[in-house]
């Protein structure tokens, strides 16, 4: 009885109810289905590797359609997050670094005679996968990564977190998917965000090769347009501004692994030699995370700059405060 009243008092101020909602995202964002596991090379010479993750579906050629994708610099470890369905695993060595499988390039599977089945809240782990050192025979299908559409909101779990993000994606700052309210449900509506915004690394022109990218990460309960004033003053003749977008309720160590694998498709995409960073509060501890990710796989060096501004690096008392007086602990 103490516990309800505690519910309802807190309904009554105006972010009691969202703290009720954060909790009933959070469990719908634990209901997705993990797939993980770690591809190995027969080959001594290290290649960039795609891990590619099909679903089982009868309206598609030879059965199966691509659901998402992971790029590895490496051999290492991968992970998907999907909805309930029947999934298999490839993953090739991408020498031509453009994500589109070539014939001869070698490659590896996983379960396409016996699929794994995924249901809500499962966690498949362990899954290994070897590429040969040679190519025995064709891929099953054609493959060709930067053609797979994004998955619309109508798709929600049958869709995966990778397929519902944007990797280099033309925004501009006005854009109304960069607006407050939609901050505010990154931050008490996560799951709703990922389906109905998409995050992700945005750009806000065209790719230029000539120029150093320069990517802006906000703090919690922010967007993109943050920046405007410190990307209008931006010299565009030497740099471009990518903006990273996310939802700020979703946890630290899980934004720092989205944001670093979806570098990494960018990077291999447009083989970026090097970016800053620049970031302000909450987003310097997103930042921290993902340049300590990133430089397990590629040079620090590519990194050469990183600001962060106000960053509340040794924690922040009202984090204390919001455990302390939560009804919902």
């Amino acid at each position: 009885m103490k516990r309800a009243l505690l519910v309802l008092l807190a309904c009554l101020a105006p972010a009691g109810c969202n703290l009720l909602d954060v909790r009933s995202q959070q469990q719908q964002i634990d209901a997705i289905c993990i797939l993980s596991g770690s591809v190995a090379a027969k080959r001594s010479a290290q290649q960039p590797i795609v891990v590619v993750l099909f679903r089982q579906d009868a309206g598609a050629p030879r059965g199966w359609s691509v659901a998402d994708h992971f790029v590895l610099a490496q051999p290492g470890r991968w992970g998907f997050g999907a909805g309930p369905g029947r999934y298999a695993v490839a993953a090739f060595e991408d020498r031509s670094r453009d994500l589109v499988y070539q014939p001869g390039e070698t490659y590896g599977l996983l379960a396409f005679d016996r699929p794994l089945e995924c249901a809500r809240g499962a966690r498949l782990r362990d899954l290994a996968l070897t590429i040969p050192e040679r190519v025995m025979e064709p891929f099953p299908q054609a493959l060709d990564i930067p053609k797979l559409q994004a998955r619309s909101a109508e798709g929600q779990l049958q869709a995966t977190l990778g397929g519902m993000t944007a990797a280099g994606e033309v925004a501009s700052l006005s854009d109304a998917r960069f607006g407050a309210q939609k901050a505010e449900d990154g931050l008490w509506r996560p799951f709703d965000f990922l389906v109905e915004t998409r995050a992700g690394v945005y750009f806000l022109e065209p790719y230029d090769p000539a120029r150093i990218p320069v990517l802006f990460v906000h703090g919690i309960n922010g967007t993109p347009a943050n920046f405007e004033y410190l990307i209008g003053r931006l010299d565009r003749t030497r740099y471009q501004a990518w903006v990273y977008y996310y939802p700020s309720g979703v946890h630290l160590g899980s934004i720092a692994d989205h944001l670093d694998q979806t570098m990494a498709k960018l990077q291999l995409r447009y083989r970026v030699q090097r970016f800053a960073v620049v970031a302000h509060s909450m987003g310097g501890l997103v930042s921290r995370g993902f340049i300590q990710r990133h430089a397990r796989n590629v040079p620090a060096s590519r990194v050469p700059l990183f600001i962060s501004i106000s960053s509340p690096w040794g924690g922040h008392n009202a984090a204390a405060w919001g455990v302390k007086a939560s009804p919902l602990r």
